[in-house]
């Protein structure tokens, strides 16, 4: 689907595809708070913790992977519900 994008006008029918399904935003969101908490250099991070070593920001990110993948789990079943696979 994103393949073809070749400009702002395609840029904005992809979004808006996205966007009218249920599913295919909620993923775009998952993959974006994902995002959010792994890059420690991510601009929407407090500037405080920008500047974390490698083991801080471990430390930082860890106990959020238990509720990552709960949630990954929840998005792959409204994925399902919304595109069955044809068998």
């Amino acid at each position: 689907m994103v393949e073809g994008v070749c400009g702002p006008v395609d840029s904005v029918a992809v979004g808006q595809t996205v966007f009218d399904s249920e599913a295919l935003g909620t993923v775009y969101l998952f993959c974006a708070s994902v995002n959010k908490a792994l890059d420690r250099n991510h601009p929407a991070r407090p500037p405080a913790h920008r500047g974390l070593s490698m083991a801080e920001h471990l430390a930082f990110v860890q106990p959020l992977l238990p509720g990552f993948h709960r949630r990954q789990q929840e998005v792959l079943q409204l994925l399902d519900r919304e595109f069955p696979a044809d068998n």
